[in-house]
């Protein structure tokens, strides 16, 4: 009997088959992708027709978004800063990692450059926050990645107008999730005769 254990590592999955004893270093992401797309190969074989999520659940995994919410306490006091901070970290935009708030700060400007209509590009961002623009791309896409920045254009703005319909948005994208689940569970269970 084989089996995969996961370590969480600084570089990534440590993958070990206690069958073989090898072992390596992986990115997570690109492991659960290829674990992923074995289970569905396993399920329903590569021609199974009547799996047919299978390629599209192909395709989402490769390029899909990332929603995360995170419960935390919302501040007593009303302090707007502390408010959008907590906001943030709710929507887990703002890691540990993230020392001098590079995020935060990122997102506190589209949010200012969406009241006025505009749109920044990455180096409008950069200059405007003194931060490196490989830094605003980097945090830029994680915005984007979350589903609440877009770009058109080279240049970045927040999905929406204002926050409430930030959130409105989202939910509709875990609705829908939830749904294509829930969908493709059914045509798991079909194929499995469950």
């Amino acid at each position: 009997m084989s089996f995969c254990m996961f370590f969480m590592s600084s570089k990534g999955s440590h993958i070990s088959h206690d069958i073989f004893y090898t072992s390596y270093f992986v990115d997570f992401k690109s492991t659960m992708l290829i674990l992923n797309k074995q289970l569905i190969y396993k399920v329903c074989g590569e021609d199974c027709n009547r799996f047919k999520y299978k390629q599209r659940l192909m395709q989402d995994m490769e390029g899909g978004k990332r929603i995360t919410f995170v419960k935390i306490s919302k501040p007593d006091e009303k302090d707007l800063n502390k408010n959008l901070q907590w906001f943030g970290n709710s929507l887990g935009l703002f890691g540990e990692r993230d020392k001098d708030r590079s995020c935060f700060r990122i997102f506190i400007e589209l949010v200012k450059a969406s009241k006025s209509e505009d749109d920044l590009s990455s180096d409008e961002i950069a200059e405007r926050l003194e931060l490196s623009r490989g830094t605003v791309v980097h945090h830029v896409h994680k915005l984007i990645d979350s589903g609440i920045v877009i770009r058109e254009k080279n240049k970045y703005s927040m999905r929406v107008d204002n926050l409430s319909s930030l959130i409105e948005e989202l939910h509709k994208d875990i609705s829908k999730t939830c749904k294509e689940l829930r969908d493709a569970a059914q045509e798991i269970d079909n194929c499995l005769g469950l």
